[in-house]
């Protein structure tokens, strides 16, 4: 989830597109981004149905990797890109660590790391879809 103010993820994410050079773990394409006014709006929809009891997964349809989302963050504040440099997962879960160790971030960079690793792209073209398309209601 992102917004103005991002946090977590995102604001990493927008931290990291102010760099000049990166390292950068090639992904697979796992980041599914949602605005946090679409989310609300989403929000407000699944309320205002008769059947809410399923599963409802939200974010963005086509999923992003690493690279794409810090290009997409770089060209949400005007800037260009930062030289993205790209390094072994093991490379960089050991950097996070020794960063995690001297700079202290809150979450743990390392932590960052092996969530971005571990992300598993979702349906949400499903849930994203009107009551009346949506399967089962």
């Amino acid at each position: 989830m992102y917004g103005d103010h991002s946090g977590s993820v995102a604001g990493l994410l927008q931290n990291l597109a102010l760099l000049p050079v990166i390292p950068v773990i090639e992904t697979p394409a796992n980041i599914q981004p949602i605005h946090v006014r679409e989310l609300a709006e989403c929000l407000l929809s699944i309320v205002t149905r008769r059947d809410v009891h399923r599963l409802y997964q939200l974010g963005a349809v086509e999923p992003m990797t690493l690279l794409d989302a810090i290009r997409a963050c770089a060209a949400r504040s005007g800037r260009c890109a930062p030289a993205m440099v790209k390094m072994p997962a093991s490379f960089v879960r050991l950097l996070a660590r020794l960063l995690d160790g001297n700079v202290r971030p809150t979450p743990p960079l390392s932590e960052r790391v092996e969530g971005l690793l571990g992300l598993r792209p979702v349906d949400t073209e499903t849930s994203l879809k009107p009551e009346a398309e949506a399967p089962g209601v």
